[in-house]
């Protein structure tokens, strides 16, 4: 059977974005009572999945979001045992045992020294597969203390790499620098430092409560 993915929205959280997961096999370990890594790694899903399965909580457990998928993507999971045809976990199913693969395959191959160039360029590698993992399917299985982790930390280096603050300072740090500032003026004079730069008032519009420049 082919399946063709369908584009319209779905309500509950975006049931047409989500993985479909091998119940079948995990109805069978999980009575063998393999532990939930093993299940994860066997499975290929992430182990927060496992431990919703585990506690019936997962949408593949409710007939409402299995009727929904269904008929977003016209498949046949069957809605009283969540049970998936093997065509529709071909399709729908897992894809981190193929990324693992993936990434084994394209690992790159580590120089005899390597020096800070290398780690910096698989640094930015990283990165940017990190970033690009995170799809629907990805936030989709986070929960709210993780979804705002995740913003938290994205905001303050985003607002990092544009030069902006990335926390507030209250009124007593600002009278200590306030009066720390004309001792590090008279250290850098004494060091024979010049110092040049300007402060501007501060504005909505404006990120900075002063700009310096050293040399």
């Amino acid at each position: 059977m082919t399946v063709e993915h369908n584009t319209k929205k779905l309500p509950l959280r975006g049931v047409g974005a989500y993985r479909v997961v091998d119940l079948e096999t995990f109805n069978r370990l999980h009575a063998a009572k393999t532990s939930y890594r093993r299940m994860a790694r066997q499975l290929g899903i992430p182990l927060t999945n496992i431990r919703k399965l585990v506690l019936g909580q997962h949408w593949q457990q409710d007939a409402k979001k299995i009727a929904l998928f269904n008929e977003f993507h016209g498949v046949t999971i069957d809605v009283e045992t969540g049970i998936a045809p093997p065509s529709v976990l071909e399709q729908f199913g897992s894809r981190m045992n193929e990324r693992r693969e993936l990434a084994k395959a394209n690992a790159p191959a580590i120089p005899e020294k390597p020096d800070t160039p290398w780690f910096l360029e698989q640094l930015d590698n990283a990165l940017a597969r990190i970033l690009v993992r995170f799809d629907d399917e990805i936030i989709g299985q986070a929960n709210l203390r993780e979804l705002s982790y995740a913003a938290s930390i994205l905001t303050e280096k985003r607002n990092l790499l544009m030069d902006r603050p990335t926390q507030a300072i209250t009124y007593e740090q600002h009278v200590k620098l306030d009066a720390l500032l004309p001792k590090l003026i008279e250290e850098a004079k004494r060091r024979g430092i010049a110092v040049e730069g300007y402060a501007t008032d501060v504005t909505e519009d404006e990120d900075a409560l002063s700009q310096v420049s050293s040399s």
